[in-house]
């Protein structure tokens, strides 16, 4: 194609053909040095509920309903006290431990340790099968006021024998029981009461309790998680557990009306306590009691239902 400039010139135009084929792709480069690792996440947990739903007012109890648990230190669940020497009458004790609580004691030496050994009908924990005549030694150090636990779970119980070690001695024996998580360990994370009153709740009361069985191998104690009490005879709030940080009273409004739900709640057990005392070691023998006691649970008067969720996470 000619064309001319202004100049009168011409000059030949020349047109672009089609693109050929794209070549063939070149060898891939070496690859670059890897960067630092990331900060890892928190691991995930999954919150979990306990739920114990009760009407008080069928318990068939005047004072005190254990939801949780057997305490050993109810009067029913009291074997015997102040034993001097061998307890050989048979007791049930079922399906739970023996505590032995230790008032007194001098020991033969006192550089050795003191033996005493329960023998009875032992109950499997896995199979449930009972064994009979087996025996279970508690191996412990002389001190007084202190508890032990028989790790075995028993159906009767035949003697409590002083084996070795024990000069004098005076000792309580009772049973106890306890939520064990299917030996799982956790972390009580805090709980949500919701506590149904009656025609006469606005003069009725509640205490509220959750303890934690701690073993320290071989002393066996009851550590308190929570202790509060609804008290409508003296208008109050009362807080046992904190230094009654959480204690009020009401300055003119009734603090729990005639047939109303009144909500106790604590969701800070991971913070407010500093020494993993709401830490479960469930795998380690321990596990919890819950229980509330009234003026009046149970009777015509008083707190008529009791919906209890107690939360935790599982311990890896």
């Amino acid at each position: 194609m000619y064309y001319n400039n202004s100049n009168g010139c011409s000059r030949v135009c020349l047109k672009r053909g089609p693109r050929g084929p794209q070549g063939p792709q070149g060898p891939e480069g070496p690859e670059g040095p890897q960067g630092p690792e990331g900060p890892e996440g928190p691991a995930g947990q999954t919150v979990n509920s306990l739920q114990y739903s009760v009407a008080l007012e069928q318990s068939g109890v005047s004072t005190e309903f254990v939801l949780a648990g057997v305490d050993p230190r109810s009067s029913q669940n009291i074997v015997a006290t102040g034993q001097t020497g061998n307890y050989n009458n048979s007791f049930s004790v079922y399906n739970n431990h023996i505590e032995i609580t230790i008032n007194s004691i001098t020991p033969t030496n006192p550089l050795q340790q003191c033996e005493i050994t329960v023998t009875g009908t032992s109950i499997s924990e896995s199979t449930a099968i009972p064994i009979q005549n087996d025996t279970e030694v508690i191996t412990f150090d002389a001190s007084n006021n202190t508890s032990y636990q028989t790790l075995k779970k028993w159906l009767e119980g035949y003697n409590v024998v002083l084996t070795s070690n024990i000069q004098s001695i005076n000792y309580d024996i009772a049973i106890l029981g306890y939520v064990d998580f299917l030996n799982t360990n956790v972390r009580i994370n805090g709980y949500r009461a919701e506590i149904l009153g009656d025609f006469n709740s606005s003069t009725s009361d509640i205490r509220l309790i959750i303890d934690r069985i701690k073993q320290n191998d071989p002393v066996t104690t009851i550590l308190s998680l929570e202790d509060i009490e609804v008290n409508g005879n003296s208008n109050s709030l009362i807080d046992y557990q904190r230094s009654g940080q959480r204690s009020y009273t009401m300055q003119s409004a009734s603090l729990w009306p005639d047939n109303t739900d009144f909500i106790l709640k604590q969701s800070d057990f991971n913070t407010y306590f500093t020494n993993d005392e709401n830490l479960i070691e469930s795998a380690n023998d321990e596990g919890i009691i819950i229980k509330v006691t009234s003026t009046d649970l149970g009777a015509p008067n008083g707190p008529r239902y009791i919906n209890l969720m107690v939360y935790f996470t599982i311990v890896e």
